[in-house]
């Protein structure tokens, strides 16, 4: 199973659940699937600090 049908079956299973997709791979086709899907970030590897906190406070619902 590839990490985009994980997500697939992670929101179809568990949708209230927020993802946050982190891969070393930068590819736009994948980054619109997980954000179609439902993914409510997608963090290519490396990453910093900030870029990963704002990411989880859009996953817990907080305002910027």
């Amino acid at each position: 199973m590839t990490g985009l049908e994980v997500l697939a079956r992670l929101c179809a299973i568990s949708p209230k659940t927020n993802v946050i997709v982190i891969t070393g791979h930068d590819d736009r086709a994948a980054r619109l699937t997980a954000m179609q899907i439902g993914a409510v970030a997608f963090l290519i590897k490396p990453f910093n600090d900030e870029q990963f906190i704002e990411a989880v406070h859009r996953a817990l619902g907080h305002a910027d």
